[in-house]
């Protein structure tokens, strides 16, 4: 089945009379199951890429259908719905509401949803490893504790997608292998298509896709076999 059909998308940024071409004419397809990574150098459009597909930013021209529904034909309410029941986010940054548990940081994307289930936070943080620090907060975790808790909150309502920009650059080694293992894991055991945008190649490892863009186009577009 395919997620994501991108066709000829470009995406055009101003800053006053200066235009800037950042994705030109690209179309790409993910289908369920796929462990997309992207990669490119720095300016080549990795993130934005991921911000048009997701429906954070429109494409200039073009067309994204996300689970079969063109985006430019959405409306607002119905997007916010796919943000919260189809797709999920992982960013560098944990972005955990640091007055709140990891129980409730966890909790608000649920009430949001208005699907207040409490035994999914449960399963979501034995998924990520992280029972334990049901009750601590953000302050009291490592970074890449917390990154294992954005995660958590990025598959609490089920999502079959997952956007992932960067996870790992703000963490050390040791917690970027962790964050990558889980990221396959969710791929692999629950079945969560996952869209990885990086910098660092290593990361290709646990993919079974590599595209490469480089200005703003795909380069190669390669299936890979763990």
């Amino acid at each position: 089945m395919v997620l994501i059909d991108a066709r000829e998308v470009n995406k055009d940024y101003h800053n006053g009379e200066v235009m800037t071409h950042v994705l030109k004419n690209l179309s790409l397809c993910v289908s369920e199951g796929d462990f997309c990574g992207i990669v490119g150098p720095s300016g080549s459009g990795k993130s934005t890429l991921l911000y048009v597909l997701s429906g954070l930013e429109p494409p200039t021209s073009g067309s994204v259908l996300l689970t079969g529904k063109d985006l430019s034909h959405v409306f607002e309410t119905e997007m916010a719905d796919l943000r919260q029941k189809t797709i999920g986010f992982v960013f560098q940054f944990y972005n955990l509401i640091p007055n709140l548990t990891v129980y409730e940081n966890l909790l608000l994307p649920m009430i949001i949803a208005k699907d207040h289930q409490p035994k999914r936070i449960e399963e979501a943080l034995e998924a990520v490893g992280l029972i334990e620090a049901m009750h601590q907060y953000p302050n009291q975790l490592s970074g890449g504790m917390q990154q294992r808790v954005a995660i958590a909150r990025a598959i609490i309502n089920r999502p079959k997608l997952i956007f992932a920009d960067e996870p790992t650059g703000n963490l050390d080694q040791k917690s970027g292998i962790e964050v990558m293992n889980l990221l396959q894991k969710l791929n692999h055991e629950y079945k969560i298509t996952i869209i990885l945008v990086t910098h660092n190649l290593e990361h290709i490892h646990y993919c079974t896709r590599k595209i490469e863009l480089c200005d703003g186009m795909i380069v190669s577009d390669e299936q890979r076999t763990l």
